[in-house]
């Protein structure tokens, strides 16, 4: 069994560059939130200790557990030290645990996963073994993405469900920045949503949520531009 010890919250760090997620998910935390207050006790996270031995303190395993000792207000955290020799060594460990255990890496993890470990210099079998998926299905998956920028320096957006229409397009900075918060759902869900919502009453009184009937009226002008021209 490896061996753990405590460290401070603070001296965490998430760094983006080598987190195999596309984002911390807040519902999994509140999830994890109600278990602690409950008595569930969870596992110790994974921290690099130094990347080419310089000090780190990156998250490798555990970025949900960091967060919910943050919300408990815990101040200490159990973890596993480990030292690696690169950025591709801890990337590809960080997948690793990420894809066997606790929440379920989605496709737009693995496409996250996949565009940061070009970044890297990881070859696509080694990422393939990391995620625990064929190299088919990592072929196939890849393309989800839109393109941001020209040839030489362009950056790849990654798609969920919503905008995969956009798959292997060229889009604008502000496009790219409108992704990032797009639905994993379609939008004639959404909108469905929205229009039973209207329709049935649903939705809260404007007295109460004066933001979101001011967002449904400027929704309201531009389907106006949109459709009318």
């Amino acid at each position: 069994m490896a061996k753990t010890t405590k460290i401070k919250v603070a001296d965490v760090v998430l760094d983006e560059r080598v987190y195999p997620r596309a984002s911390v998910n807040d519902r999994v935390v509140a999830d994890m939130v109600r278990a602690a207050e409950g008595g569930s006790v969870f596992p110790p996270v994974v921290i690099a200790r130094t990347v080419a031995g310089k000090p780190s303190n990156a998250i490798v395993d555990g970025a949900h557990r960091v967060e919910l000792h943050k919300v408990l207000g815990e101040e200490m955290i159990s973890a596993e030290l480990r030292d690696y020799e690169t950025e591709a060594d801890l990337f590809k460990d960080a997948i690793s645990l990420n894809a066997v255990h606790g929440l379920r890496m989605t496709n737009l993890d693995r496409l996250h996963s996949a565009g940061r470990a070009e970044v890297l210099g990881l070859s696509e079998r080694d990422l393939a073994l990391a995620l625990k998926v064929s190299v088919e299905y990592l072929q196939a998956l890849k393309p989800r993405h839109a393109i941001m920028g020209e040839k030489g320096s362009a950056r790849k957006i990654p798609l969920r469900a919503s905008t995969r229409h956009l798959s292997g397009m060229t889009v604008t900075e502000d496009q790219a920045d409108a992704l990032e918060s797009a639905p994993g759902t379609s939008y004639l869900l959404l909108l469905r949503q929205l229009r039973d919502g209207l329709r049935y009453g649903l939705l809260p009184p404007q007295d109460r949520h004066p933001v979101l009937w001011k967002e449904l009226a400027e929704l309201r002008t531009e389907l106006d531009e949109v459709l009318l021209g």
